[in-house]
């Protein structure tokens, strides 16, 4: 008896480290993802001038297309941010009240956020290849003196 108590204790310890190992993760590629689109915002706003040749107007709807790409992460992990808190009071909730409804409220939460999370990094993805075209064009206009 005394072993099988044991071994459930053990993994509740392993469980709660992987939950906060997980949380910690999530939260680091959060974080991360935010400076970069922030920072290739704003570094492209700063530096849009050097950047930008006349002769290649066409060029600025990649960098357009770009800034929607990295503004929609941003908006996404902040909506997942307050999604993750609405999950954590629908589980305080259930322990309360035993509500079913409440766990399977919890439990549905985490299920969409990864759908969004993931759709935020094909997003950051594609906003960086966009500027990053943009940036291309613009150097090869201003080399062959445009």
């Amino acid at each position: 008896m005394s072993e099988n108590m044991n071994d459930n204790t053990q993994q509740t310890i392993s469980l709660e480290a992987l939950y906060d190992t997980m949380s910690k993760e999530v939260d680091g590629l959060y974080k991360q993802m935010i400076t970069i689109c922030t920072a290739f915002l704003g570094g492209t706003l700063v530096f849009f001038e050097k950047l930008f040749v006349s002769d290649a107007g066409w060029s600025i709807y990649f960098l357009f297309g770009g800034w929607a790409a990295l503004t929609y992460p941003l908006a996404v992990l902040i909506y997942i941010r307050w999604q993750n808190v609405e999950a954590h009071r629908h589980t305080l909730e259930y322990f309360k009240t035993k509500n079913e409804d409440e766990y399977n409220k919890a439990v549905a939460i985490p299920k969409r956020g990864r759908k969004w999370t993931t759709s935020a990094i094909i997003s950051m993805v594609a906003g960086l290849v966009l500027i990053g075209a943009f940036t291309a064009i613009n150097i090869v206009y201003r080399q062959i003196g445009g």
